[in-house]
């Protein structure tokens, strides 16, 4: 339930489709290397280290695509709130961050989607893999439709009746009717509740302040906090004792492999090094949806506990760590 929230919550506050079109020719080749560099290092370290992580010779694929899929994540407000506290929200690097990290979440839920779909299958293979792909197709041809022509007409009629509450019963029902639906097309729940909100964030009717006030309060008031309490007793330091090392070098490699692909995609786009360096650094912190991914892993049995524990340890330090750097690279910059 907090996690069809949260995700319904970030579609429908955080992601404005007509902003996103106008910056997606310079934020995918940096959102595409963000999610490139940490998803091999995160694979591969599940690799290194499976021995040490209980898992077994058949499960290792499964969770190394987990990991991978969970390093690739970006979080937005983290940063975003530095920046503006720093004055450098309004500059190049800011947009593109934030641009960035919004692209990076749609290819990281994608990908999650997916991941899951091969893994409630329990077959990889080409046909598996063709079948996802067009169950994938055919729900996200439904949302379109939906949200082009369904809900435009719907909120049309609604808005005669002047009655917000109706129109905010609408929403959430909507949004649990195709989380549902995603489940049935072998997708996570998540995506349909994601997919959803950035639907409702582009109708006029629904997108108001007013609105925007209840979804918020519901969300971040109520279900998304029993989200991360129950990701919270799931995690033990106790584990992480065990796996010290494997801890230490996931975050590692989380860091570097945003900042460096963060960087280099921005040096690819002509963005001059200074802003390059800050565009790398604030992609780094994870927050929500490596949590999400993180809580499904272990939810469907596709990772371990000791590897569920590391994730959500990149998490926490990730997110102290991201505005400390920016601080640091931004002063000396200066």
């Amino acid at each position: 339930m907090g996690a069809i929230f949260l995700l319904f919550s970030i579609g429908f506050e955080k992601i404005d489709i007509e902003e996103l079109k106008d910056s997606i020719k310079k934020a995918t080749p940096i959102a595409s290397l963000g999610i490139l560099f940490p998803f091999i290092l995160g694979f591969v370290s599940v690799y290194i280290f499976a021995s040490g992580l209980g898992l077994r010779d058949n499960e290792i694929f499964a969770a190394a695509l987990i990991v991978g899929t969970a390093l690739s994540a970006t979080s937005i407000g983290v940063t975003i709130r530095t920046l503006l506290d720093l004055r450098y929200f309004k500059t190049i690097a800011g947009s593109t961050i934030l641009f960035a990290a919004i692209l990076d979440n749609i290819m990281v839920l994608t990908l999650l989607a997916i991941i899951t779909s091969f893994a409630m299958t329990g077959t990889v293979s080409i046909m598996s893999a063709v079948t996802i792909l067009l169950y994938f197709l055919i729900f996200t041809v439904i949302v379109y439709i939906t949200g082009k022509y369904i809900l435009p007409n719907t909120a049309n009629i609604i808005d005669r009746l002047n009655t917000e509450e109706s129109n905010f019963a609408i929403m959430i029902s909507v949004a649990f009717i195709f989380a549902v639906l995603a489940e049935f097309f072998h997708l996570h729940m998540i995506m349909g509740a994601f997919l959803v909100g950035v639907i409702f964030s582009e109708i006029p009717v629904f997108r108001t302040e007013d609105m925007s006030h209840k979804v918020n309060a519901i969300s971040h008031g109520l279900f998304i906090p029993f989200f991360f309490v129950y990701v919270g007793t799931l995690f033990s330091f106790r584990t992480i004792e065990n796996v010290q090392e494997f801890a230490l070098v996931l975050i590692i490699l989380a860091m570097i492999g945003k900042a460096l692909g963060g960087f280099l995609g921005s040096l690819w786009m002509k963005i001059n090094m200074k802003d390059s360096s800050v565009i790398g650094i604030g992609l780094i912190p994870r927050n929500e949806v490596i949590l999400v991914v993180a809580a499904i892993g272990i939810e469907q049995g596709i990772i371990t506990e000791p590897i569920f524990a590391s994730l959500v340890l990149t998490a926490i330090i990730t997110t102290i760590i991201t505005p400390l750097l920016l601080r640091l690279v931004i002063s000396r910059m200066e």
